[in-house]
C-alpha cells in the first residue's frame, strides 16, 4: 500500500516523541493540518496509544481522522481498555500487494 502513488501527500515520523512534537506544533500554527493520521501501536519511542491520546485531546486534531496499526492477533481487549479510540484499525504486517484487513 503505497500511499504517495495513490496521490496523497505523506509526512512521516520515525518516532512517537516527533509524532507529538508535530501535533503541538500544528496546534500552534492553528491552520489547515492533516486529514489523517496512521499511527503504529508498537511506535519506537512511546506507545501509539499515547500518541492517540495527544490527538485527541488536541483542540486542532481531535477531529482527524485516526487509523491504528495494530499486530496480527492482537487481543481487541487491550484497545478496549483505552478511553481513547481510533476512527479504525488496520492489522500489519503489510504487504505492498495484499489489500488491508480493516476492522
Amino acid at each position: 500500500m503505497n500511499l504517495e502513488r495513490q496521490g496523497y501527500f505523506v509526512t512521516c515520523v520515525h518516532s512517537a516523541p516527533e509524532a507529538i512534537d508535530l501535533l503541538e506544533m500544528l496546534e500552534l500554527l492553528e491552520g489547515p493540518g492533516f486529514d489523517m493520521a496512521i499511527v503504529d501501536l508498537m511506535m519506537h519511542g512511546m506507545e501509539g496509544l499515547k500518541v492517540l491520546k495527544c490527538i485527541r485531546e488536541n483542540d486542532t486534531t481531535k477531529e482527524m481522522e485516526v487509523v491504528l496499526m495494530i499486530p496480527h492477533g492482537l487481543d481487541r481487549e487491550v484497545l478496549n481498555q483505552s478511553p481513547y479510540r481510533a476512527d479504525r484499525y488496520i492489522e500489519k504486517p503489510l504487504q505492498p500487494t495484499d489489500p488491508p484487513r480493516w476492522f
